[in-house]
């Protein structure tokens, strides 16, 4: 008789052979057999697990990552799942997990809800204070462009362009003052369930965890 394999989960099984008989044997049935499995990967914890932050601001959170039963392999993170406007910086992408590793690993996610000004790995909130430098630097090429039309064409257009020239100028200072805002990709209020993932490289193993995100205005 061919032998029988299960892939079974990590777990506690019960476990009976039944044989239903033929001519020359008669049907049985074995005793109950206890069947313990143990797992092997690793754990992904995300501490914690409901993030409260308001629009065009960021949080940290801490994902921590640790062997089971004596896996060893380097662990890639990302998220899934993401809405609209949110992005996750990690900061560290990877993590190389040794066999039953005392302490567990920490990796420190900032979720951004989405600050235009913040990139890569260590996020901080500097939108507010420059807000003006920021659009300053959007508006000097086109004022230098314009410029040089302007002094190009002085006399054959300069009605038109003595317009064009005012308009121009009074959207920039209605935005420099904060009388008018221009909304960079931000992600609406609501509340979201976003995924932060593990997947080991070599084996292929994959873990995730929920994290519920609260963006209030």
């Amino acid at each position: 008789m061919a032998p029988v394999t299960l892939n079974l989960p990590a777990g506690s099984y019960t476990v009976t052979a039944y044989y239903s008989g033929d001519l020359l044997h008669a049907a049985s049935t074995s005793p109950v057999v206890t069947v313990n499995v143990s797992g092997t990967g690793f754990n992904l914890n995300v501490n914690p697990a409901t993030v409260t932050v308001a629009a065009k601001q960021n949080a940290t959170v801490t994902v921590t990552l640790s062997s089971v039963n004596g896996f060893a392999d380097a662990i890639g993170l990302g998220c899934a799942s993401l809405p609209g406007g949110v992005t996750c910086h990690f900061s560290s992408i990877s993590a190389n997990l040794t066999a039953n590793e005392t302490p567990s690993q920490t990796i420190h996610l900032n979720i951004d809800t989405n600050n235009p000004l913040t990139v890569g790995s260590s996020t901080v909130n500097t939108y507010s204070g420059n807000r003006g430098a920021y659009l300053a630097g959007l508006f000097l090429p086109f004022s230098l462009f314009f410029g040089w039309v302007f002094w190009r064409f002085r006399k054959r257009y300069a009605a038109a362009l003595t317009r064009s020239l005012v308009l121009l100028l009074s959207g920039v200072v209605l935005l420099l003052t904060g009388c008018a805002e221009i909304n960079i990709g931000y992600a609406a209020p609501g509340t979201y369930v976003i995924q932060v993932t593990g997947i080991a490289a070599s084996s292929g193993i994959a873990n995730y965890q929920n994290v519920t995100l609260n963006i209030t205005q």
